[in-house]
């Protein structure tokens, strides 16, 4: 006889067992079940996918070419609830295709939800025609045609300054509201915009008040937001080609007029087309000092503008003999050139007796540009890693000097190489200068403006006599400064086979001050021109001259000193100025002998002197 402890234990072996066979039959009917689910949904979708039917075909516009981008929807035609089955949207060739749709009958609609159009080309469900759809069919091609849907509205937002965060234009009217955000140049544009009555306005606030307007059957294009105190004029003119046709150069070109001087933070002008007999019209140009610049550049002389108070006519630009220029650069080791941010990295920079172009290299390593006959400046600027190995034109080291081509020349080549390693003998000059007014110690820098995008820069420093020297300068085009300061005192210093001396900075004795004209506001009708500050000391004035970019270098003895702002046109005032963390308009300011003064930076306010 067993033992009761062993008739138990063999008792829950058993009632486990059970357990275990309960379990395993139910996982397999639970098994047989999923399987037998599986099966009857994969069946239905196949007979619904055996059963849905297409809808396809071609959009085109009234003239018979393709609608792109629009959108195509299968609406229920018999439920009088406008169920929406399925939307596609039209290809390059206009072409759309509505698949896997239930067997029945549909209106096929296109375009804009708030202004569709339906097949075969009507505006309103009542005329629209249905089209049926079979089980398991493919339908034959429904093409209709559908006429342009609303206007285009397009226009440009006019400031006196450029503004460092992107402008927001919001339409609003007839029921709807949109945005879109302004190019550079402030310029933008709305399409299909339906007839009504709407309301542009400007973020963020810049002094422009919104306009109305009111949209027909026509576009509105030109449109112009600007404050109401600011005034535009036009500035029209012709290019005078030194050879005997135009244009010199084929292809469509442009003219831009670029702030610079005084003007150097005011909004860029937009391009205007340089018509087939030569002759262009910028329009919406503000007051103040421009160069004129055609686009792409043809070789002519740096030409200067002021506009003040009205529009200017019979402006010419003369164009230089265009002699080709056909530019080859390869990488030391054959790899393909750098790339940077997508963009092709190399920077070239021709510099010629009386005008400057700058571009890049393309993909493939060459650049076909042009050349003026007499003395011409290469430069050539890769990335940063990456350094020019050699430069030459024939015989010529590019490196050493210029590209003399002589007036009878058809063309001129340059040939160039890219290695990942400098030089072990660098080409290098050395710049010497003196600066006035015994200032020892002073940190001065050369920047190298031949790259606009990679600005590389030298220091050194004065010594006890104010003289200075850059000893190792590699070829390019420098400006000389002081550092902190943004203006140049010395702009474009060409430096290439010798070395360059007898530059000057004319500073008198004292603590050496930097200042910059930091801005004005939006509603001011133009940058005020030859300002100039003042710093007043015991009945003794001293003024200086802010110099082309509105910033200035000076010195002054110890002591203390009013400052103000002179020049100022009417409806201008000074709104800050300060030193550091001196109020200037409020404190004066205090020189001492020897302590290194912080930068003044003032803003100036504006307002409607006429109102």
């Amino acid at each position: 006889m067993l033992p009761g402890s062993e008739i138990d234990r063999i008792s829950r072996r058993t009632v486990a067992i059970r357990v275990e066979v309960m379990s395993s039959a139910l996982q397999r009917f639970r098994n047989t079940i999923l399987q037998t689910l599986v099966t009857l949904i994969s069946a239905a979708a196949c007979l619904a996918a055996m059963q849905a039917g297409t809808l396809r075909g071609r959009l085109s516009s009234s003239d018979g070419s393709s609608v792109s981008g629009i959108r195509v929807a299968a609406m229920f035609a018999d439920d009088g609830r406008g169920r929406i089955l399925g939307t596609t949207t039209t290809d390059e060739q206009g072409r759309y295709s509505l698949e896997m749709l239930q067997p029945g009958r549909y209106y096929i609609v296109a375009g804009m939800t708030d202004a569709p159009f339906y097949y075969p080309g009507v505006r309103t469900s009542t005329e629209a025609q249905a089209v049926t759809v079979g089980t398991g069919a493919i339908s034959r091609a429904f093409d209709f045609v559908i006429r342009k849907v609303g206007v285009t509205l397009s226009g440009k937002v006019i400031l006196a300054m450029r503004q460092s965060s992107p402008l927001t234009i919001s339409l609003s009217g007839n029921g709807s509201s949109r945005e879109v955000s302004a190019s550079g140049l402030g310029v933008f544009e709305f399409n299909r915009v339906l007839p009504g009555t709407y309301r542009l306005s400007v973020s963020p606030d810049v002094g422009i008040p919104p306009l109305t307007i009111t949209v027909a059957s026509a576009d509105l294009r030109d449109l112009q937001l600007k404050p109401e105190t600011l005034k535009v004029y036009d500035v029209s003119g012709r290019i005078v080609p030194q050879n005997s046709e135009y244009p010199p150069i084929p292809g469509p070109r442009e003219v831009t007029l670029l702030p610079r001087g005084s003007s150097m933070n005011a909004a860029p002008s937009s391009p205007a087309v340089i018509r087939p007999d030569g002759t262009f019209t910028v329009q919406n140009v503000l007051p103040g000092t421009y160069t004129v610049y055609t686009l792409p550049q043809l070789l002519s002389p740096e030409i200067a503008i002021t506009v003040i108070d009205r529009s200017i006519s019979g402006l010419e630009i003369p164009v230089m003999r265009q002699i080709p220029l056909n530019i080859h650069i390869a990488m030391d080791d054959g790899a393909l050139l750098p790339v940077l941010n997508g963009a092709q990295a190399v920077r070239l920079q021709l510099i010629t007796e009386s005008t400057r172009l700058s571009g890049s290299i393309g993909p493939d390593g060459t650049s076909r540009s042009f050349i003026a006959p007499g003395r011409n400046y290469l430069f050539l600027t890769p990335p940063p890693g990456y350094f020019l190995t050699s430069l030459t034109s024939g015989n010529t080291d590019l490196f050493r000097g210029p590209i003399t081509v002589a007036p009878s020349a058809t063309e001129v080549r340059v040939e160039g190489r890219i290695g990942r390693s400098p030089l072990v003998s660098q080409p290098s000059v050395r710049v010497k200068g003196r600066m006035t007014g015994n200032h020892s110690g002073v940190a001065v820098q050369l920047v190298n403006g031949s790259d606009p995008a990679n600005r590389s820069t030298l220091t050194t420093f004065t010594t006890t006599d104010g003289t200075f020297e850059f000893s190792t300068v590699s070829p390019g085009v420098y400006s000389l400064t002081i550092p902190p300061a943004i203006s140049p005192i010395q702009p474009n210093i060409i430096v290439i086979g010798k070395d360059v001396e007898g530059l000057e900075i004319p500073l008198p004795p004292g603590n050496i001050i930097i200042g910059q004209l930091m801005g004005i506001p939006p509603t001011a009708p133009a940058f005020p021109e030859k300002l100039a500050v003042e710093f007043e000391s015991g009945g003794e004035r001293k003024r200086v001259d802010l110099m082309f970019n509105y910033g200035f270098i000076y010195a002054l003895p110890a002591g203390i000193y009013k400052v103000s702002i002179q020049g100022l046109p009417a409806g201008f005032s000074v709104k800050s100025m300060s030193a550091g963390s001196t109020d200037l308009l409020t404190f004066p300011l205090q020189v001492e002998e020897g302590k290194r003064l912080s930068p003044i930076q003032f803003l100036l306010d504006y307002k409607d002197p006429s109102k």
